[in-house]
């Protein structure tokens, strides 16, 4: 058989793989191991496909330590981690088919390496053949599209859950779309005031979610681009935003499809978090029209004048950490600063209420990325906090944010 086939192969795995990956081993012309083979898979954040056909190999064959010579082929580029597999078990060849940028493009974020450095440390020299059918393993990976859960090992993980948002918020368009604060229009406002936003202009929203501030904006300006990576939101947000001058387009803030120089203001809302600022600041330069505006939007939370907010603040803070291993960090001062031009912007704030009852406090908890859900660990012990925070803090069956919303706006 040829590479081609054996290729093809890889592909035909991962339209049915977990994720949407797959690899064989293949010595003296036989596919010794592969990334399906059922009789000693398990769940767990390494189980990559190469790792899963280097181990079929070794079980199959009694072949522990002993790969020289045989061929990986694999359906993405490898990671690290893999790669470092590969190369300590001493195959002669390598062969796949999409890069990790077309995985990170359209899947899920990857660690972008490069793996001709890696090979440098080989204890055998090892002949890699790249983007072999490369267009096929694209277009399973762009059908599989977001899962619910992800391919681990490049991403942090616990109980298998991820800090991606393209990925970590299938499955919660709802509840954000519902239950999520939406944005005064005082803001709005000051943006005509200080900024003549006005009905001639194009604007685009990075990592728009469901719509909340789109389809709000759009009543101001001629034209709206919803950039969104995560197709469970962006569906839901074509219902919310129908019959307006919002285009909702599947990109990132990294890669938005839109044309140079196009936009008079880019907004990334609540969503800048979860940027790679590199990458999101040289692309908002090229989408950005001469003299064009970038601003960051949060519907802040916590008040410091609100007990009820301080505590429940704290608790999905707590949470945070627990469930992912990183703090609360959209208040990164230093990343906001260093993104705007001489680290200079202007900040505006207003505030505005809402009062939740426990169903609609608890359809907003949940909205949240790294909240469990119903069908995952930990996810009653978490709604009972909630609960305990909301018996005690209610009056007459709800209780009060004094939401903050923040705009920092400036050159890039």
């Amino acid at each position: 058989m040829t590479d081609e086939q054996y290729i093809d192969i890889t592909i035909e795995i991962s339209k049915n793989a977990k994720y949407p990956y797959g690899a064989i081993v293949v010595k003296d012309g036989e596919i010794i191991g592969r990334s399906d083979d059922a009789t000693f898979m398990e769940t767990s954040m390494y189980s990559h496909a190469e790792l899963e056909a280097i181990e079929s190999a070794s079980k199959n064959k009694s072949l522990y330590g002993d790969l020289k010579g045989a061929t990986m082929y694999v359906s993405c580029e490898p990671c690290m981690m893999c790669m470092g597999a590969i190369l300590y078990e001493q195959f002669d060849k390598l062969v796949y088919a999409a890069t990790l940028q077309d995985s990170n493009d359209n899947y899920c974020p990857e660690m972008i390496t490069n793996i001709d450095e890696l090979a440098k440390y080989s204890k055998n020299k090892i002949e890699i053949v790249k983007e072999l059918h490369r267009d096929k393993a694209i277009s399973v990976i762009k059908e599989r599209g977001v899962s619910n859960e992800i391919r681990g090992g490049n991403l942090l993980m616990k109980d298998n859950l991820s800090m991606d948002s393209k990925c970590f918020y299938f499955g919660k368009a709802v509840d954000y779309s519902k239950y999520r604060p939406d944005y005064p229009i005082e803001l709005f406002e000051l943006l005509k005031k200080e900024y003549n936003l006005n009905e001639n202009q194009t604007v685009a929203e990075l990592g728009a979610g469901t719509g909340k501030f789109s389809k709000i904006i759009s009543n101001y300006v001629k034209k709206v681009y919803a950039i969104e990576p995560n197709k469970d939101m962006l569906n839901q947000g074509i219902k919310y935003c129908d019959n307006t001058n919002v285009e909702y387009v599947l990109g990132s803030a990294e890669n938005t499809n839109l044309k140079d120089h196009s936009i008079d203001i880019v907004f990334a809302v609540q969503s800048f978090h979860w940027f790679n600022k590199e990458n999101t600041k040289n692309e908002v330069r090229r989408i950005l029209r001469e003299n064009g505006l970038f601003a960051i939007v949060w519907n802040d939370w916590e008040d410091k004048n609100n007990e009820f907010s301080q505590v429940y603040f704290k608790y999905i803070c707590d949470w945070k950490i627990k469930v992912t291993g990183q703090k609360y960090q959209h208040k990164n001062v230093e990343e906001r600063k260093n993104f705007f031009k001489n680290q200079s912007y202007h900040t505006h704030s207003v505030v505005h209420s809402r009062q939740y009852n426990f169903e609609d406090l608890l359809g907003l908890t949940k909205s949240l990325s790294y909240v469990p859900k119903e069908s995952e660990a930990y996810y009653e012990e978490f709604i009972n906090g909630v609960k305990g925070i909301f018996d005690k803090y209610s009056k007459n069956g709800y209780v009060t944010f004094d939401f903050h919303a923040e705009m920092f706006t400036g050159e890039i």
